[in-house]
């Protein structure tokens, strides 16, 4: 009889011993699992001050160098000591300036935007497209100007024109600094079933493989060094991909033939489009 009461007191023990090994176990687990969750989150943490560190410096070079030869041109103007011959230069200077530095500022208003709200919730409507690239192309004051290219069929895209327009001057932009001189990018629209592609071509050197998807990234440049050729926030591919996602479209880089890229932006025609066409015509005639 103690024998038995001896072997279901083992029993009992073993049982305890055995849940006692899966508490710990368990617990273990979780801080195994707490340990992967402090390191990730150190990790978004670090990842987070390297944008922010990326911002500030893109942002402190992009804002001085507009702003340099406007306060520059305005101490001269304050002065009195620019001559009345001069003065159709200057203030071409600071017109030209002050554009660049309002897309700067656009381009940072509609991060923000796009951070707090989908693009989805805003307004749409029929865009002539040749219009649009007029639009974008002086207020960049390209000179020259780029080849504009659009099929009869491509005039008309849905969207909203303000968020579209900073889309293509970002692009435009980007095409300009990387084409070769005396070659000047181009701007086409086609129509491809029911979708319009707008392109934005340059001659440039193209980008390479590995840099196509990192590159469209928030503030993230090709070249990311201080001491780049090249200007810009590095917020332009992460704007124009999700604005244009936020239309309906779709947003591809490819390599042009001969070299440089293309960036395409897919947009769906709808049914707005057929009425906006009619109207148009109809004023025009």
């Amino acid at each position: 009889m103690k024998e038995k009461d001896g072997y279901q007191q083992a029993l009992i023990y073993a049982e305890e011993l055995s849940s006692l090994y899966q508490q710990e176990k368990d617990r273990a687990n979780d801080l195994e699992a707490a340990k992967e969750n402090l390191e990730e989150a150190i990790s978004r943490m670090r990842e987070a001050e390297r944008i922010r560190d990326q911002f500030i410096q893109n942002c402190s070079h992009e804002l001085r160098t507009p702003l340099s030869p406007i306060l520059g041109w305005g101490n001269l103007l304050k002065s009195g000591k620019v001559t009345p011959d001069a003065l159709p230069g200057v203030g071409e200077t600071i017109v030209r300036q002050a554009k660049r530095l309002m897309t700067v500022v656009d381009s940072l208003l509609m991060v923000a935007d796009i951070n707090r709200e989908s693009p989805r919730t805003i307004d749409q409507g029929p865009i002539e497209v040749e219009a649009l690239f007029h639009e974008t192309a002086e207020r960049l004051d390209l000179d020259p100007p780029p080849e504009i290219d659009v099929e009869d069929e491509a005039r008309w895209i849905v969207g909203n024109a303000t968020y579209l327009s900073v889309v293509i001057t970002n692009l435009l932009d980007n095409a300009v600094k990387f084409s070769p001189e005396g070659l000047r990018p181009q701007l086409r629209a086609r129509r491809d079933d029911d979708v319009v592609e707008i392109q934005v071509i340059d001659r440039g050197p193209g980008i390479p493989l590995e840099q196509k998807e990192r590159i469209r990234g928030a503030f993230v440049q090709g070249d990311g060094s201080t001491t780049r050729v090249h200007g810009g926030l590095g917020l332009g591919l992460y704007v124009c991909e999700q604005v244009v996602e936020g239309n309906g479209g779709e947003l591809i880089l490819s390599d042009t033939p001969g070299g440089g890229t293309t960036a395409i932006v897919r947009m769906p025609q709808r049914r707005q489009i057929d009425q906006a066409a009619v109207e148009s015509r109809a004023a025009e005639g």
